[in-house]
Parts: C-alpha cells; sequence; structure tokens
C-alpha cells in the first residue's frame, strides 16, 4: 500500500502502462504495457486476476462487445493480437500493417475490427477468419481518423490529402467521396442516428455531410485563424452540433436549419478543449485548456452559462466526462486532482488525488461506480465513487496516451 493511506497498489508492469479498457460490463479492468504484458483487475479490490505475456508491448487494447475477446496492439511491431481474456490464450494474430498499430476499434457486430497504424493505414479485419477485409490509406498519425457508424455498416476514414471516404463495412466499396475541404481533416463525428457526419479541417472549417444522398456539404463556419475550431460533438437527439473554438466561443448550431442558434462566451484561458453534452442533451460542458482553466456548464438553449470551477495556476483542468446518469461531472487537472461534481447545485461533491502531474484522461464506467484516470506520469488510477476512495493504482513512468471505458 502506499504509506499511512491504505490505497490497493497493483505492481506487474516493469515499465509504462500505454493503454486502459473497461470490459462492458465494467467488472475488468484490462492494461496494457511496454513490458510486454497485458494485465486483468478486479477494480474492487485491486487483485490482479490474470497476466498475459505478449511478445511484444502494447499501445492499445479493446475488449469486444460480448467481453469474450480482447484485442491488443502490439508494440514495436505491425500486428494487432487476439486474447481470450479468461485464459489469456491467443487466438490468432492478425498480420498486414506495415507500420506500428497505434489503435484497435472493435465494430458494434463484433466481427470486424478496424486498426490503424503510423503511416496512415487502415485495416478492417474480418476478425474470426482472421483475414483483412479491406484496407484504406488514411492521414498518418497522429491525425488518422477513423469512425464506425453507429449501425456498424459504415467507416468513416480521412483519406489522403483532404477528402474523407464513406465505405460499405462489408465490402469496402467507396460509398461516397466527400471533397469540400481545402487541408487535411482533424476530426469525424457521425451523427447519433448516422444519417449525417460532421468534419473539422486543417482549412478552418466545418462541414456537415449528408453521406447517403451525396449533395454538397453544408458549411456551419468559415472562422478567422484565430477561431480554428478545436473541438466538435454532437447532441444527443442529433439536432444540433457544438462546436469549440480557438476564440473561446462555444457555438451551437441548428443543423437541419443551418443556423448558429447560440454562441456562448465565458472562457477566458487559451482555448476550447473538450466539448462535451449531458446525456439529457439539456446541457452542455465545455472546458478550455490554459494555466488558468474553466469549466462551464451551460444550458444549451440559453445565451450563457454558470462557471463551475476556475482552476488556479497548474490547477486549470485537462479534461471532464459527464457520469453516465448525467447527474455528475468528473474533471481532472494539471496538478493531478480529480473532482466530482453535483451538476445541478454545482457543488464539489469530492476532491482526491490522481497523479503527481497533469491528468489527460477521466472516465467512468459503464455503470457509473468508478472512475478511471491517467496522466503523463503513466499511473492509472480506479476510484470508487460510491465509498469515495480509492481502490486501485497501477504505477508507472510514461504518459497514458489513450483510455477507454
Amino acid at each position: 500500500t502506499l504509506a499511512g493511506r491504505g490505497e490497493p497498489v497493483l505492481h506487474g508492469h516493469a515499465q509504462d502502462v500505454a493503454s486502459l479498457a473497461w470490459s462492458p460490463d465494467g467488472r475488468r479492468l484490462a492494461s496494457g504495457g511496454l513490458d510486454g504484458s497485458i494485465r486483468l483487475w478486479d477494480p474492487t479490490d485491486g487483485e490482479q486476476l490474470a497476466s498475459f505475456a505478449a511478445p511484444r508491448g502494447v499501445l492499445s487494447l479493446a475488449w469486444s462487445p460480448d467481453g469474450r475477446r480482447l484485442a491488443s496492439a502490439d508494440y514495436p511491431g505491425h500486428t494487432v493480437s487476439i486474447r481470450d481474456p479468461e485464459t489469456g490464450t491467443a487466438l490468432r494474430t492478425l498480420a498486414g500493417h506495415r507500420s506500428e498499430v497505434w489503435v484497435v476499434a472493435w465494430n458494434p457486430d463484433g466481427r470486424r475490427l478496424a486498426s490503424a497504424d503510423a503511416s496512415g493505414a487502415i485495416v478492417v479485419w474480418d476478425e474470426p477468419a482472421g483475414r483483412p477485409l479491406l484496407t484504406l490509406r488514411g492521414t498518418p498519425a497522429p491525425k488518422a481518423c477513423v469512425c464506425w457508424s453507429p449501425d456498424g455498416r459504415s467507416l468513416a476514414v480521412a483519406g489522403p490529402g483532404s477528402v474523407v471516404e464513406v465505405r460499405d463495412g462489408d465490402t469496402g466499396a467507396v460509398r461516397a467521396t466527400l471533397a469540400g475541404h481545402k487541408e487535411f481533416v482533424t476530426a469525424i463525428a457521425w451523427s447519433p442516428t448516422g444519417r449525417r457526419l460532421a468534419t473539422v479541417g486543417r482549412d478552418q472549417t466545418i462541414l456537415v455531410w449528408d453521406p447517403e444522398n451525396r449533395s454538397k456539404p453544408r458549411a456551419l463556419e468559415g472562422p478567422r485563424p484565430e477561431e480554428f475550431p478545436g473541438a466538435l460533438a454532437w447532441s444527443p437527439d442529433g439536432r444540433r452540433l457544438a462546436v469549440g473554438r480557438r476564440d473561446l466561443a462555444v457555438a451551437i448550431w441548428d443543423v437541419e436549419a443551418g443556423r448558429q442558434e447560440t454562441l456562448l462566451r465565458g472562457h477566458t484561458g487559451s482555448y476550447i478543449a473538450s466539448v462535451c453534452w449531458s446525456p439529457d442533451g439539456r446541457r452542455l460542458a465545455t472546458a478550455e485548456r490554459g494555466w488558468n482553466g474553466t469549466i462551464v456548464i451551460w444550458k444549451a438553449d440559453g445565451p450563457a452559462g454558470d462557471p463551475l470551477l476556475v482552476g488556479d495556476g497548474q490547477a486549470g483542468p485537462t479534461d471532464l466526462c459527464w457520469s453516465p446518469d448525467g447527474r455528475r461531472l468528473a474533471t481532472g487537472h494539471r496538478d493531478g486532482g480529480v473532482k466530482v461534481w453535483d451538476a445541478a447545485t454545482r457543488e464539489c461533491l469530492t476532491t482526491w488525488r490522481g497523479g503527481r502531474g497533469p491528468l489527460r484522461h477521466v472516465r467512468w464506467s459503464p455503470d457509473g461506480r468508478w472512475l478511471a484516470v491517467g496522466g503523463d506520469e503513466g499511473r492509472l488510477s480506479v476510484w470508487d465513487t460510491g465509498r469515495k476512495e480509492v481502490r486501485a493504482t497501477l504505477p508507472g513512468d510514461g504518459e497514458i496516451g489513450r483510455a477507454h471505458v
């Protein structure tokens, strides 16, 4: 345990922990390290349930939707491994990439798996058969963009140059080539219904597409350079799009009408780094990146919002995440602190130390009981929000690059 604190410390990884993934039922936590191991943990008591030897390090982990398989991006190397999480048995190795694999993502059907490598190549695999279905050329990492449609039938890819390709998830056929940006695409987001696709480009434009009809995209914004959009999120009902901008404003657009409903101002820091709708779509949380960061909760249909938190010095917020029921908001901070807020009253319910350095990821478990946080120092912490105590800490030495819940 940590000195005098009574917190279970999960010892195991000999080098940096690079990836974290909750199982679909929220009962297990998988971690992948650069020491060539994958470990499964019980977040309730910090017990290590299993440790699997990987021939290489692990950059990314993803559970299949049914929780019966675990995919890992091997590092250094060009392969994806599929394992049985109950036994650690390697079921198959997917080989075909020519560069290091950075990310893996399961299709909602649980059969197809997309993997993207450092060169921008994206492979969609028939996972049970262990064979590639299609290989796409995307934008080289770290700007590679891959996004499955909500129904799992289409894959949107930021292609070479400035185009976006929508591919048939079964055949790999190009359903639509969306050409409208003048520079490479940096973000892609499907609407909840899958009927529209929003893209952000380095050319400082935001376009909304109808991939089925292939009609001319609607340009929602042509900002000045200092207003380059940095965050993008659809409302849960798919009617509105929230855009965080570098001029510290947050624009809410009525996508159907093609007009800006509201321009929210109140941030004073560096730029808008995160935009997140509450599950009921009635509120919008935004966070700015900077030494004096501010997190604001807005009424989505109102002209202004009330500051929830003003960071001071290195305590500025770096990430935020709504609880699944929309009642609480968790924030990670530059000084390693984590706060949980009552979204209605703006009261800080609890504060705890998630790390010694800046936190980069704060994620709720599907049942809203656990919070997983990670940051620059490579340590992963799991917080029991009911008992208000740290239940597990996974020490490490390097930055946490991604977290999955």
